[in-house]
């Protein structure tokens, strides 16, 4: 007879598991499900407490697809929770059942078992596809060369703001001018703050939004910033330049008469 081989430091996981459960359950259910096993089974133990915090450190996923893989999880019936409390505390038990109905596991994406009807049971999702892990059954042929029963991934992209292109230039040239031609510090986040400026504008006009940028660059303000902290108040600008106390810039106007020192001469004064 052969000897058993025996691993130090292993998880038992049941063969029904691994058989059954793991060709039908998506990326998320199956490691949450491999979390309550090492869990469990893993300290010998049939149920035990388990925090959500627990699971989402040994699954790497977020608690929002986590809680949303137990509950289908529970509901297929390889699950079973059990609620108690820990002095005043809630908790949660959690234990496997292996003698789940295997025919509730209707593989991601696919049909019901017999491929007649659009009819679905639990939905499991892929890891990060889609915060919302309930979707509605898809009917009809696969198109696009899609799997059956998927809706072929939308091609369209949003509508780009025709005003981004010839602000970002302008802003790009003047802080060229007022920084002895470097080059302005602009990536994706400096993108995603004009567009919601833009989004939040939308009656400014291109020669007005330009206007703006120019009284910017003329106004008594570090030239030197990054435009992502000062694109959510261009619209600041819309009357000129501004002074270092945030107040319109003007020309300097004449002292009146009155106000000046006269003029000692001879004789007394003027």
């Amino acid at each position: 007879m052969s000897e058993r081989i025996l691993i130090p430091n292993s998880c038992q996981v049941p063969n029904v598991l691994l058989d059954v459960a793991m060709a039908r359950l998506g990326p998320v259910h199956w490691k949450v499900l491999c979390a309550v096993v090492r869990l469990t089974f893993g300290y010998g133990k049939r149920e035990d407490r388990i925090s959500l915090s627990q699971i989402t450190k040994l699954t790497g996923g977020s608690r929002s697809h986590a809680c949303a893989a137990i509950v289908e999880l529970e509901g297929a019936g390889l699950l079973v929770r059990r609620r108690a409390t820990l002095g005043r505390l809630p908790a949660v038990h959690y234990s496997l059942n292996l003698e789940f109905d295997a025919t509730k596991l209707v593989p991601h994406g696919d049909q019901c078992p017999t491929g007649t009807s659009a009819q679905r049971s639990t939905k499991l999702v892929p890891h990060g596809d889609t915060p919302n892990p309930i979707s509605k059954p898809i009917t009809g042929s696969p198109k696009n060369g899609s799997p059956a029963g998927r809706a072929p991934r939308s091609k369209t992209k949003p509508v780009a703001d025709p005003r981004h292109a010839p602000i970002r230039a302008a802003i790009a040239d003047a802080y060229a001018q007022a920084n002895s031609g470097a080059k302005i510090p602009w990536d994706a986040s400096e993108a995603q703050q004009l567009d919601r400026w833009l989004r939040a504008n939308p009656s400014v006009t291109l020669p007005a939004a330009l206007a703006m940028v120019q009284a910017r660059f003329a106004s008594d303000v570090n030239h030197a910033e990054r435009p992502r902290r000062w694109l959510a108040n261009l619209a600041d600008y819309r009357g000129g330049a501004l002074d270092k106390y945030r107040q319109p810039k003007a020309t300097a106007a004449p002292r009146p008469t009155e106000y000046l020192r006269p003029q000692r001469r001879q004789g007394g004064l003027t």
